[in-house]
């Protein structure tokens, strides 16, 4: 878990069953500092009560096992929806850090920062 953190470009997938702690213990940890980082569950043992219950905690998705191409459907979900997360992240950040007055656009390429400047002038 060390090198998973609020700025993690990935996604979490785990076993339900683990020697030091459960897949629901692992999905609370990873929800107490994002709850946006997408988790995967996995389990040998099909359960509709422990599916529920990992949905209900904010799993991203439940499997059994064995896997299928469905589980690499859903992790292609997981990751997009992740990196729309990291990017509405940043432009929020970005915004809030631009507190000069003026035109609030952002862009870094040449043609938009010169934009930027015509607008800046004009107004």
């Amino acid at each position: 878990m060390s090198h998973v953190n609020r700025d993690f470009a990935g996604i979490v997938i785990s076993d339900i069953n683990m020697p030091h702690m459960t897949g629901l213990e692992l999905l609370a940890q990873v929800q107490a500092f994002d709850s946006e980082l997408p988790v995967i569950l996995l389990t040998g043992f099909a359960d509709v009560a422990l599916a529920v219950e990992a949905m209900h905690q904010g799993a991203y998705d439940f499997f059994e096992k064995p896997i299928n191409e469905r589980l690499l459907d859903s992790i292609a979900r997981a990751l997009d929806k992740r990196r729309l997360v990291l990017e509405n992240r940043q432009l929020k950040k970005a915004v809030k850090h631009n507190k000069e007055p003026g035109v609030r656009i952002l862009g870094e390429t040449p043609a938009m920062q010169a934009m930027l400047e015509l607008l800046n002038t004009v107004a």
